[in-house]
């Protein structure tokens, strides 16, 4: 139930951002390369996003990132982490401020090297969030709150529990060229 109504609301409120006021008036600086803490890429991330224009005042933007951690949980973990996210952006204010509403998956490759034990795991990773971007490129920070879901196990510790959400954030920074 608590699915239904989450989803209700998000659609409520991306229609609201559909009939705002405020248009892309110039065009954006499309390519942007940055570095996410948290969110669809779980610990951490470099990713490269591209946009592209639907309309006056929706931007959809897609990304694919990579993270990878090594010596994780006591050196006995390694992650490697694939980021794919497909996000509508809406401008609030001077162009140059957005809202973001979007999901994607995020595929983790779990290695345990004390067990030679291998998991894969399919994340579906949902975001809201405010994006900084300047029409001219430059810097380029957002943060968003990205819930997660692992909808997908192959191989899963019998001793963890999935299929959970889990309510997660992320924040990003880089560069837009």
């Amino acid at each position: 139930m608590r699915y239904k109504t989450f989803i209700f609301f998000l659609i409520v409120f991306v229609s609201f951002l559909a009939n705002s006021q405020n248009l892309v008036q110039k065009e954006l600086k499309r390519n942007t390369v940055f570095v996410e803490f948290g969110g669809n890429g779980i610990l951490y991330s470099v990713n490269y996003n591209r946009l592209f224009y639907l309309s006056k005042k929706l931007c959809l933007s897609s990304r694919i990132g990579y993270g990878f951690t090594k010596n994780f949980n006591d050196n006995k973990l390694i992650l490697n982490v694939i980021p794919v996210e497909l996000t509508g952006l809406v401008p609030i204010s001077k162009n140059k401020h957005f809202i973001e509403v979007g999901s994607g998956v995020t595929t983790v490759l779990m290695n345990y090297l004390d067990k030679f034990h291998k998991e894969l795991i399919l994340v579906l990773a949902l975001r809201i969030g405010y994006r900084f971007q300047k029409p001219t490129g430059g810097l380029f920070f957002n943060v968003g709150f990205t819930p997660l879901y692992d909808f997908y196990v192959y191989n899963g510790d019998p001793n963890i529990g999935y299929h959970l959400w889990q309510p997660y954030a992320g924040m990003s920074i880089g560069y837009t060229f």
